[in-house]
């Protein structure tokens, strides 16, 4: 209960209620992919570094364009894992970080991950593939922008 009391505190001031936890359908990733308890942390740490702020809507929003990554044709579709997804050459910078392998990310980032990539309790359309920092503006590589959240710039991307 304590637990369950710790994610939904998580989500409050973002205006978001936490999920029901109970008895719900495997995410289409989920159905194509064992995710480990190591998936999870590796997906946490990416948002962790990714996020412009560190805040729940800024980690679920890089954490969604993972996931719409992992699910998109145009990256290998249901074949692509967290795992590859996240040492893509030149897609996150991050791993690049001193810290990155050894951090340890907050609990409810991972249960944010594992809401996204288990439960398919998507943030984000898709087709939203791509991000950049907000300082780098919304003209970045002539993508259609859909929203800035967290620090960050949000594109939509051709999913095949």
């Amino acid at each position: 209960a304590a637990k369950e009391e710790a994610v939904s505190e998580a989500f409050q001031p973002f205006g978001m209620t936490p999920r029901h936890h109970g008895m719900r359908p495997l995410s289409l990733y989920a159905q194509t992919h064992t995710v480990t308890e190591e998936d999870l942390i590796l997906a946490a740490r990416v948002a962790y570094f990714e996020a412009g702020v560190r805040n729940e809507r800024g980690y679920r929003a890089v954490l969604c364009v993972l996931y719409n990554r992992c699910m998109a044709k145009r990256f290998g579709g249901e074949v692509t894992d967290i795992s590859t997804e996240t040492y893509r050459k030149g897609q996150f910078s991050v791993i690049h970080n001193a810290k990155f392998e050894t951090f340890d990310p907050p609990e409810e980032l991972i249960e944010a991950a594992r809401d996204i990539f288990v439960y398919g309790n998507l943030d984000l359309p898709e087709s939203i593939l791509f991000f950049c920092a907000e300082k780098l503006g919304k003209g970045w590589g002539g993508r259609k922008f859909y929203q800035s959240i967290g620090g960050n710039l949000f594109f939509y991307g051709a999913t095949d």
